[in-house]
């Protein structure tokens, strides 16, 4: 019996499951789920970040959303700065295959200084090609007007 291997082949071999398991009446097997996710990742459109509200005092809880309009799951940091500068890691958070989207609550630094700042967020994901794949990031920040 001759061996497939390569690209062809593990797609013949996922074909045949999923055919097996639908003729069957069964479901796909989870696996084969997963790894067809990852080829909408290759194009991905620029991530949108909002902010509600968008000003405040130090201290306050903010909600940060965005949309992932991917199936493929990603890693994200949530990361705030102030008008001085001053960093602050605010959050690290997971998107599940499927989710589409995040929304997080976080607080504005206690001590951030007054004036302009910005919430920057930063999701790391994998583009597949054929059997290659590669870290990439999707990042985008919003404005928040510390009083």
């Amino acid at each position: 019996m001759n061996q497939i291997n390569g690209r062809w082949g593990r797609t013949l071999v996922v074909a045949a499951m999923l055919g097996a398991a639908v003729f069957a009446g069964g479901s796909v097997p989870a696996f084969a789920r997963t790894s067809a996710q990852h080829a909408d990742c290759v194009k991905v459109p620029p991530l949108v970040v909002a902010l509600s509200p968008m000003s405040g005092p130090a201290g306050s809880p903010v909600m940060v959303s965005a949309n992932w309009p991917m199936t493929c799951a990603a890693k994200g940091v949530i990361k705030f700065r102030d008008s001085v500068g001053k960093v602050t890691w605010m959050e690290k958070f997971h998107i599940p295959v499927g989710r589409r989207g995040f929304a997080k609550i976080v607080t504005i630094p206690v001590k951030a200084a007054p004036g302009m700042a910005k919430v920057n967020v930063v999701l790391h994901y994998l583009v597949c090609k054929q059997d290659k794949c590669r870290k990439t990031i999707a990042k985008d920040s919003a404005p928040f007007f510390v009083t």
